[in-house]
């Protein structure tokens, strides 16, 4: 890494996606000029996927599962600062391996990561706290350089639990950073520009509706109301607005504008393994691949990280 203009950092749990989406994603960021510093956070796999990642001409640190995503993350940076390497950036993405990226979505995170593009993040959540997904964020280098986004990273604490990692993590470096900085690819006005907006189908309603119980509470015979009668922009541009956009519309937008869809969807218990499987089917993924996707969803855990667990029975 000797001239410097953009760098991925590239968190990956080995088996948290396929290792070719890991690859699309690799390729995507090369397209655009990035060097990339994959940070494996270590498990059974980890020594097949580096020998395979080594191929790609990246640098690669591996680590113990401290912390997830954000602990490679924050890894990354410590190991860009320690060696010089930081000051020299004028786009850094941080980017993890929670989405299924396929040959089609390799489009938009192309949009994302180019430093000619003003967007510059997949999503914004705007429940509860709003954020941006810490997914895939690109930054410049006013960001990096402000004292609030160092001083995010000298502080974090490398977190195991979920919510940790979402308070702590993603809602506090959205603050750093200032949430008016990002501008997310999945936007009303960006989804009505692509097309005319696609009827919902049953399955797409359906985890719509199983995310609005969870959110609304006792609310949320308002919303099925208000969905029924409504014209679907304005249920669209409702929960783009007030919810968590991938538990609302994941398989809506996967299957309509190639959106990277997150592979925790059936494990929350907001669609069903088949209607993934169905929308893999779909989109003509190779069998092998929709194979293993299979495996992975059928053997996701829990978000406890083993290293937490470690510390909790020897604390």
């Amino acid at each position: 890494m000797n001239e410097i203009g953009n760098l991925a950092v590239f968190a990956v749990y080995p088996g948290t996606t396929p290792l070719q989406s890991v690859e699309r994603m690799i390729d995507v960021l090369k397209s655009h000029s990035y060097q990339i510093l994959i940070v494996i956070n270590r498990n059974r796999l980890s020594d097949l996927w580096n020998d395979s990642l080594s191929k790609k001409n990246c640098l690669i640190l591996s680590r113990n599962n401290i912390g997830s995503d954000f602990g490679a993350y924050k890894a990354g940076i410590y190991y860009l600062r320690k060696k010089g390497i930081y000051k020299k950036i004028k786009h850094l993405v941080l980017v993890n391996d929670s989405i299924y990226l396929t040959d089609k979505s390799k489009q938009i995170i192309s949009q994302i990561v180019s430093p000619e593009s003003p967007i510059n993040t997949l999503l914004l959540h705007r429940q509860s706290i709003a954020h941006a997904s810490a997914t895939i964020l690109k930054l410049d280098n006013t960001i990096l350089n402000k004292k609030q986004f160092i001083s995010f990273w000298k502080k974090y604490y490398p977190y195991s639990l979920k919510n940790q990692m979402i308070r702590k993590g993603e809602h506090a470096l959205t603050e750093a950073c200032g949430l008016d900085y990002f501008k997310p690819w999945v936007n009303y006005d960006q989804l009505e520009l692509e097309q005319r907006l696609p009827q919902m189908l049953a399955t797409e309603s359906s985890q719509m509706l199983n995310w609005a119980r969870r959110s609304l509470g006792s609310h949320h015979e308002n919303f099925e109301n208000f969905v029924t009668h409504a014209p679907l922009n304005k249920v669209i541009d409702f929960c783009i607005f007030s919810f968590q956009v991938s538990n609302a519309l994941g398989l809506y937008l996967a299957r309509n504008f190639e959106v990277p869809i997150k592979l925790d969807l059936v494990k929350l218990g907001l669609i069903v393994k088949s209607d993934y499987m169905d929308l893999l089917r779909e989109k003509s993924i190779n069998p092998d691949e929709i194979k293993e996707v299979q495996e992975i969803i059928e053997r996701k855990g829990s978000y406890t990280t083993n290293s937490y667990l470690s510390r909790l029975l020897n604390s």
